[in-house]
């Protein structure tokens, strides 16, 4: 991890977007909650992880200077 990252301090917070989209949004959309398969959720997971890096990367820490 690069220095002063703070990826795994929150975890609720890091952890909500993929709760978010099992529990709500694809039984919305006609799925079964964690998508009826562990290797789906563990695949969504892995996407909002990636996601969440990328977008760490590109934002920073947001603090100037």
């Amino acid at each position: 991890m690069a220095p002063g990252c703070t990826c795994g301090s929150r975890p609720a917070v890091r952890d909500l977007p993929v709760l978010l989209a099992m529990l709500v949004v694809v039984p919305m959309m006609g799925g079964s909650v964690f998508m009826g398969a562990a290797s789906k959720a563990l695949g969504s997971l892995l996407g909002h992880f990636v996601y969440g890096v990328v977008v760490g990367a590109v934002y920073g820490t947001g603090k100037a200077g």
